[in-house]
């Protein structure tokens, strides 16, 4: 079992994911506009992922 803090994380991340396609189309999203909505760094996003469709991928988990 992964520790409660990096599944919180990646649950944050998610959902900030699905929070800015409301507001963007997928092709134009960011990596920024991500890790703003979600209050994670840089660094953080990049620790679980290594771009946006990968975050995409892991939403149907």
């Amino acid at each position: 079992m992964s520790d409660i803090r990096v599944q919180n994380t990646k649950n944050n991340l998610i959902a900030a994911l699905l929070s800015c396609l409301e507001d963007e189309s997928f092709h134009k999203l960011k990596v920024k506009d991500i890790i703003d909505k979600a209050g994670v760094s840089t660094r953080t996003f990049y620790q679980y992922y290594s771009d946006v469709n990968d975050l995409l991928r892991d939403t149907r988990r």
